[in-house]
């Protein structure tokens, strides 16, 4: 694979999404609320309790622009980042700090991160796919809810098109 369309917008294969694994094969999973330093005392937001995986992409590329996830071929996580690179790395999608599993934190991250974990256990194929973006970030984030709502990506929570009434 090396470069696929989405919303009329070219998109270049950055790799598969494989998560760490045990040399026997067995996936590592991850539960590092109890690593934060707050944890007796803070709460939990509603997807930060796991459990989680880490995992890296094939390509590294330090741009902004537009991803798209997907799930056996099919988008499934669209958005756009000012480093794609690091939004997909071990501090963003790629590995789930303690601190972002509480209130305050990143519950976007653990969402996405959770829901690669179940996917990848089930032996399932995932695709990072990016398109670089020059403009303004008011243009990037216009390029990027004209692109949820092309593709109505299923693990979106936001920017998703309307249902038909």
């Amino acid at each position: 694979m090396s470069g696929r369309c989405f919303a009329d917008r070219d998109f270049e294969h950055l790799g598969n999404i494989e998560i760490e694994r045990a040399p026997n094969g067995q996936a590592f999973t991850f539960l590092p609320q109890s690593n934060y330093r707050g944890a007796a005392t803070a709460k939990l937001h509603p997807y930060g309790a796991g459990p989680f995986c880490r995992f890296r992409i094939g390509r590294k590329r330090h741009d902004g622009g537009l991803y798209v996830l997907t799930l056996d071929d099919v988008p499934v996580y669209a958005g756009e980042c000012v480093d794609v690179g690091k939004r997909w790395g071990p501090n963003g999608y790629g590995g789930v700090s303690p601190r972002n599993c509480f209130q305050g934190g990143q519950p976007t991250n653990c969402r996405v991160n959770a829901a690669i974990l179940v996917e990848a256990l089930l032996g399932r194929r995932l695709d990072l796919w990016f398109s670089p973006f020059v403009g303004t970030r008011e243009d990037r984030l216009a390029a990027e809810t004209d692109l949820i709502r092309s593709l109505n990506p299923a693990w979106n929570r936001a920017k998703r098109a309307l249902p038909i009434p």
